[in-house]
């Protein structure tokens, strides 16, 4: 059997995370393997198609946005890891699927685990799900979880 030594799962901040939290740990805690927490801020410049005229408050809205996202996320592990400590936390920009296949690539991911909950209705048909390109784009296994899974 394949050991799992590394977990990465891509946080979002939704409702479904502790239930993905709830199976990494499940997952993790019999081979004593390490989960990275990774929340990418989306580069709002990498968005296609868009213009956004002022790039000076552009930077500082990317700013806000990465400060607010490590508030975010000291509060969120404070809530969800418990007792729960061969942990790491990243925080990236960029556009996050690229951002979660390529992190899983550079550290040697065996795992990544994510919620199939997100993006609904016309922003899912605008930009698209998360989870199925990081599946289309990675050669490291993928579980999902969906609501009610733990």
């Amino acid at each position: 059997m394949r050991k799992i030594e590394k977990i990465l799962v891509p946080v979002d901040f939704s409702d479904l995370m502790p239930s993905v939290i709830e199976m990494a740990q499940m997952i993790a805690a019999p081979f004593n393997a390490k989960i990275f927490l990774l929340h990418v801020v989306h580069e709002p410049a990498d968005t296609a198609g868009f213009y956004f005229p002022h790039v000076s408050s552009l930077d500082k809205l990317h700013e806000e946005m990465k400060e607010g996202a490590q508030k975010m996320m000291r509060k969120f592990v404070r809530e969800v890891m418990g007792a729960f400590e061969n942990y790491e936390v990243i925080l990236e920009s960029g556009l996050p699927f690229k951002k979660i296949v390529q992190f899983a690539e550079d550290k040697g991911v065996d795992l990544i685990i994510m919620g199939t909950i997100g993006r609904k209705g016309l922003d899912r048909a605008l930009f698209g799900s998360t989870v199925d390109k990081v599946i289309k784009t990675t050669d490291v296994p993928v579980l999902t979880v969906k609501r009610g899974q733990t």
